[in-house]
């Protein structure tokens, strides 16, 4: 196994290796360095997926809540009946009070809240309770208006 002793292009030294070992050691790291930029390329296409999958999962639950007909209930107002400056609101009419909702105007005083949630019985998710107005109260009071 005689191998013939060359002069190093990278370092030089023709006494204490031959050229091969250069080379191997240079391939050797190449290839680390291939595979750890593998393994980047790989963690950032798995994130984006990732990223895809869940897009497109809310994406799809979006489509089901907006055309599953028999979980919705549709009231539709021709827009020119609504009046000027005013907007469509949600409301529900119970047996013994009327409540609308909506969404607060934001608070100018923290300090001083307007809209209380807790109070109110507003839900966790959703629109808030703006008003409940007891039917009884607002007979009472469009009785004693119409003296």
């Amino acid at each position: 196994m005689s191998e013939k002793v060359k002069v190093c292009s990278v370092c030089g030294n023709a006494l204490r290796h031959y050229t091969e070992s250069h080379q191997i050691m240079f391939r050797d790291q190449r290839i680390s360095e291939l595979k750890a930029e593998l393994e980047a390329v790989k963690k950032e296409r798995d994130a984006r997926q990732k990223l895809v999958m869940k897009y497109q999962k809310e994406r799809k639950d979006w489509k089901v809540k907006k055309l599953d007909r028999d979980r919705l209930e549709i009231i539709a107002v021709e827009k020119d009946r609504i009046p000027e400056g005013g907007k469509l609101i949600e409301a529900y009419e119970y047996k013994d009070q009327i409540i609308i909702m909506g969404y607060p105007e934001p608070e100018k005083d923290p300090d001083n809240p307007i809209h209380n949630c807790d109070a109110m019985g507003c839900g966790s998710i959703g629109s808030h309770v703006l008003y409940r107005i007891k039917i009884s109260e607002l007979k009472q009071a469009l009785k004693g208006g119409s003296r």
